[in-house]
């Protein structure tokens, strides 16, 4: 090679220094991704891994607005004439489901009218959705709290009564249901009081329905023939669609091992989930003077001087007097546990993600628990004078940072059922 010779780079350094930059370049990208997930999703990266492809098939609470406002995915309801409404039982074709339905359409596997044994403790729930979770997806762990403190001498079998948007008759009403067929109990679990206060105050008043029936009973029980409601309803159930699609494309997608790509899909999951909150949030919009006399109720009970939320309170009260009265009366043990919520102030710290994801300062929610929840307690108090074994458990989680709450409501994740469980078996063994 003379002097002025050209050098001449080797064909496979070029491509190896072009694929060297593309990796390098891919690395920041996905670095960059990493870094910006949490402050662009409300989550950490890492706490999403292998969780957030199955969010459209878990149970879905925060959107759970939408028509009956029940937030049980894949679950029909049927109107009962007793409780408002159940789940619709499944028949034997139809195709698999986690959520269990009883014959009588409770969250369960087995019919609600059983009898003690010596060789089970026979242990009721009751309440809203919330003692359905615990029920359900947790009772593992309230099983495993209660033989703790109890011992193992004896199975401990749930009778799961827990229903979405339950309040207060309804749980008595329950109870009557069942000890009127017969059934039998040796413990009851109440736990409530959040949708005792909210329920009637965010979501049955402002649609003219009286404060004391079913959640949401004019979406339950009124076929509405207006084009803008049926707008919204297919479109929450064509979202819904979409999620699930979505989601199974992309776990089988090369880009769900990717950091860029997991923000790219989650960024889009939510816009749709967000979507499906406006228009369920529309469904509570039509006009009250529509609203037909068996939706409305005989009166306009939130209407009173003394306020709703104090009428609902002093109901909540007398239901669960009603509720020992009956228990007493039949050998039943009655536990009565006020549900912990991260409305009330100084209950918990929040983590940024509770804070993105599970708590609406202008939401409808806080300013009922903010004036409920202190009246509950109150409650309470009168109720423990009165010989119920009542437990607030509203500050279980005082103290504890990490995150707990998944919904702007009032639902937990498996640690904060776990928590609950063991403050509902210590006050077991008391």
């Amino acid at each position: 090679m003379s002097p002025t010779e050209p050098s001449r780079r080797s064909p496979g350094r070029g491509i190896a220094s072009r694929v060297l930059a593309v990796l390098l370049a891919y690395g920041l990208i996905e670095l960059a991704a990493f870094f910006a997930f949490e402050s662009v999703t409300g989550t950490a990266f890492a706490s999403t891994t292998g969780e957030e492809v199955h969010a459209p098939d878990a149970p879905d609470l925060k959107a759970g607005r939408e028509q009956a406002g029940l937030g049980m995915r894949d679950a029909a309801m049927s109107l009962h004439p007793f409780f408002g409404y159940v789940f619709t039982p499944r028949g034997p074709d139809a195709p698999p489901n986690p959520l269990a339905i009883s014959p009588e359409g409770f969250l369960d596997d087995a019919i609600p009218v059983r009898k003690r044994s010596d060789s089970r403790l026979l242990v009721g729930i009751v309440g809203g959705s919330v003692a359905g979770q615990l029920g359900t997806w947790h009772s593992e762990h309230l099983r495993r709290a209660i033989t703790a403190v109890l011992g193992g001498e004896q199975e401990v079998e749930f009778v799961k009564l827990g229903m979405p948007g339950y309040h207060q008759p309804q749980q008595l009403q329950q109870l009557t249901y069942i000890l009127a067929q017969g059934g039998e109990l040796d413990v009851l679990l109440n736990i409530d009081g959040f949708n005792e206060v909210a329920v009637p105050a965010a979501l049955n008043a402002p649609r003219g329905t009286h404060p004391l029936f079913p959640m949401n009973w004019s979406m339950v029980a009124l076929d509405v023939p207006d084009l803008s409601v049926r707008r919204d309803i297919g479109a929450i159930e064509f979202l819904k669609g979409e999620r699930r699609d979505r989601a199974a494309a992309f776990q089988e997608s090369w880009r769900s091992k990717t950091v860029w790509g997991r923000l790219l899909w989650r960024l889009e999951d939510q816009r749709l989930a967000e979507r499906a909150a406006e228009h369920a949030w529309s469904l509570q919009q039509f006009a009250v003077d529509e609203v037909p006399f068996f939706v409305r109720g005989p009166e306009r009970h939130h209407d009173l001087p003394e306020g709703l939320i104090p009428f609902c309170v002093e109901v909540w009260k007398r239901s669960s007097l009603q509720m020992q009265a009956l228990c007493e009366a039949n050998g039943i043990r009655y536990l009565h546990f006020l549900q912990p919520n991260q409305y009330l102030p100084d209950s918990k710290p929040l983590s940024s993600e509770e804070r993105a994801n599970a708590y609406e300062v202008e939401g409808p929610y806080r300013p009922v628990i903010e004036e409920g929840y202190p009246l509950l307690q109150a409650a309470g108090a009168e109720l423990v004078a009165r010989g119920v074994e009542f437990h607030d458990l509203s500050g279980v989680f005082e103290g504890v940072e990490e995150t707990l709450y998944v919904d702007n409501c009032c639902h937990f994740n498996g640690f904060g059922n776990e928590l609950m469980s063991a403050a509902i078996a210590d006050a077991m063994a008391l």
